[in-house]
């Protein structure tokens, strides 16, 4: 199987790893889904909905990176 080229440049750049690859080995995130869960409810209407572990993660870095979402 071919090597993923981005993969392969993201090893030669943090060779340690990063601050979110440390946070992924110290966070359990699953434990988090039967909490997420119960805040939304997928009404099978419209597009799929993202992950709601996707979400926290994705709410975690904005906070952390000062991130805004334009809307």
């Amino acid at each position: 199987m071919k090597d993923n080229p981005y993969a392969r440049l993201y090893r030669e750049k943090f060779p340690h790893g990063d601050r979110l690859d440390e946070i992924k080995r110290l966070i359990k995130w699953d434990l988090f889904r039967p909490a997420l869960n119960g805040l939304f409810k997928d009404t099978k209407v419209g597009r799929p909905h993202v992950d709601v572990v996707l979400m926290a993660k994705m709410l975690v870095l904005q906070s952390w990176y000062s991130l805004s979402d334009f809307g």
